[in-house]
Parts: structure tokens; sequence; C-alpha cells
């Protein structure tokens, strides 16, 4: 009788932990370095809001790329695509470093 307990309650908690084989993983920090680094822009780290949304990512445009139209631009575009089996509420497309201070 203990046994049937133990394995009803181990096959309820497995059940419990199970995604739909459908349901995309979150984004991480870790997931959009890697994309990053393959689409050589700099990764601005992933952000989370504060109302429980799904959280977003944001990249360093190239200098070579920013006079570009956002649509036209490779690095967005491979982005994009190196993201694509992540959920997120969107992915920004920073045109200057925030890290950067101007000459004083």
């Amino acid at each position: 009788m203990k046994t049937m307990a133990w394995g009803l309650a181990a096959c309820l908690l497995v059940a419990g932990c199970a995604t739909t084989p459908k349901e995309k993983p979150l984004l991480t920090n870790r997931a959009l370095a890697r994309a990053a680094a393959k689409c050589h822009v700099k990764s601005l780290g992933v952000h989370y809001p504060r109302s429980g949304k799904l959280p977003y990512g944001q990249f360093l445009v190239p200098r070579e790329e920013r006079e570009a139209e956002p649509d036209k631009r490779p690095s967005t575009q491979c982005m994009f695509d190196a993201l694509e089996g992540y959920r997120r509420d969107y992915l920004g497309l920073v045109d200057t470093d925030p890290a950067a201070r101007p000459p004083q």
C-alpha cells in the first residue's frame, strides 16, 4: 500500500512539473549572450519587467549598421533567427552604448 501511495505521489509530482512539448523556454542572459556572440553584437542583458510579463533582451547594434533601417540590418535578422526558439516580450536594438559616457 505504501509503495503504491509513493508511486502515485511521484507520478503527480512529475506531471505537475512537466511542460507541454510545444512550449518554448524563456529567454535567459546565457541564451542572449550566445546569440550575440554568434551574430557579432554586444549583449546588453535580459531584463524583467515588474509586471511579471515575459523578459526582454537588448543588444548593441554595430557601429557600421547604425545608419541602416532596423529591418535592413544583418545583425538584427541574425539575432531574431538565433532567438526564435525562446519566449520573450521583445528584442531591443540599442544604437549607443549606455556604458559609454560622453567626454567632459
